[in-house]
């Protein structure tokens, strides 16, 4: 199983979804937040911005910048105007901390801003939180950002792009799982904690 999208980029302004060729697991990812009926677990645990910022290890100002220039869309509620408050849910949080992690190695805005879309169109398709933890994040040097469930599946889905494996940027997603929980501990948010372990989604322990 992969989740997988592409951006191709048009005077730097208008962006359009396409599909891969060859690829028949292919799911199309809309910018948008995510209907509270996709993920009725995820939907009912949700963070301020300036919260989503301290757990996911970057300040608000960056947040707040990535946001305004359409790199990444919380899936609870954007923004909708002078006064309204947007709100993250705890998979938005471990992009958020992948996509730092990925421009601190120096991918550019364009080529990271697929990670939120394809996480959570991941955990959208029947999978939890920790099938999440046991998924790989793969960059491909063309530009397309997939999820993959297992080791395996990087080769199924390109069987013929040796090289394009060889030269991608895998991520172990159970990392940044960890250290966004690490972090809400340390935050003391006992009800975010509590609605994550009552969900089977808390694997701190697991990995203590």
């Amino acid at each position: 199983m992969a989740i997988t999208c592409s951006y191709d980029y048009h005077d730097n302004e208008k962006e359009n979804a396409r599909t891969m060729e060859g690829i028949s697991s292919l799911h199309r990812i809309e910018l948008h937040p995510m209907r509270s009926d996709q993920s009725s677990m995820q939907s009912r645990i949700g963070f301020s911005s300036a919260t989503a910022a301290r757990l996911a290890g970057i300040t608000y100002r960056q947040l707040d910048h990535w946001t305004r220039v359409n790199v990444v869309v919380p899936s609870i509620e954007p923004a909708a105007g002078y006064g309204s408050k947007r709100r993250w849910n705890f998979v938005d949080i471990v992009g958020l901390r992948v996509l730092r992690e990925l421009l601190g190695e120096g991918l550019s805005m364009q080529r990271v801003r697929c990670i939120l879309p394809v996480l959570r169109s991941f955990t959208g398709e029947s999978h939890n939180l920790r099938a999440l933890a046991q998924a790989r994040l793969v960059v491909l040097p063309a530009g397309e950002v997939a999820v993959l469930a297992d080791r395996n599946t990087l080769i199924e889905l390109f069987p013929n792009s040796g090289q394009a494996v060889i030269s991608s940027i895998v991520v172990e997603l159970r990392p940044a799982l960890i250290e966004v929980q690490r972090a809400m501990k340390t935050e003391k948010l006992a009800n975010e904690v509590n609605a994550l372990k009552a969900a089977g989604a808390w694997i701190l322990e697991d990995a203590a």
